[in-house]
């Protein structure tokens, strides 16, 4: 199968399993999908390798974002890993060709897009996932990210202010040349009027996109 077809029958799958499809593609992902678990937010992010044909993996990214893999000052290490990590050297062989199961391997990629792979990348999911969950304070140390905590409470902001917002405020000038469709034009606006007043330096379109995506996500996901 394609790169598309399999990542259309791994969304299938996933949504089998309570996993929603988030966004494709996205930066360092192929596909992005995510699940709530205990307030904060869980994603896994299938990733396709940029060096050898037909090898896909995923990795696991928990925060209070639904930016995929949003790495700010002091977020933990242990909140973004490879599901590699997650399986232990006597259950590799079940799951992966031979190069990644030898002694003191620990990431891990399935060569091949075909049923068989997909569903046993989905077995290893199921393992990895309350495995990484069950970190020693993981959701402590992602909670406790003060970057996180003001992104969040911006994110709040924002949320607040789209509907107080009945014109372009005269502020704007950083808007993204292309808006998702979903995503009414206030977000954008609200986002840049926040993102002045928290992080006036920061302000990009990059940036107000991100933030009005993350906050129209919050409000609706």
């Amino acid at each position: 199968m394609s790169k598309r077809e399999l990542l259309d029958s791994l969304t299938i799958a996933l949504n089998k399993r309570a996993w929603t499809f988030l966004d494709a593609p996205v930066f360092g992902a192929a596909a992005v999908y995510f699940q709530k678990w205990n307030g904060l937010i869980l994603l896994a992010g299938i990733e396709f390798s940029r060096v050898y044909k037909q090898r896909f993996t995923c990795s696991l990214y928990l925060s209070r974002s639904f930016h995929w893999a949003y790495i700010l000052p002091g977020f933990p290490n242990e909140a973004f890993r490879r599901i590699g990590n997650f399986i232990t050297y006597t259950e590799r062989t079940a799951y992966f060709e031979v190069e990644f199961c030898a002694q003191g391997v620990i990431d891990a990629w399935w060569i091949g897009f075909n049923n068989s792979n997909r569903d046993l990348f989905l077995e290893a999911l199921d393992i990895a996932k309350p495995r990484f969950l069950g970190q020693n304070c993981l959701a402590e140390q992602v909670l406790g990210c003060v970057e996180l905590q003001r992104h969040v409470e911006m994110c709040d902001r924002v949320r607040q202010s789209v509907f107080t917002i009945s014109n372009m405020p005269v502020v704007i000038t950083h808007q993204p040349a292309r808006l998702r469709q979903e995503i009414d034009l206030k977000w954008y606006w609200a986002a840049e009027v926040v993102l002045r007043e928290y992080e006036p330096k920061l302000v990009s379109r990059k940036y107000v996109e991100l933030l009005a995506v993350d906050a129209w996500r919050h409000q609706n996901l």
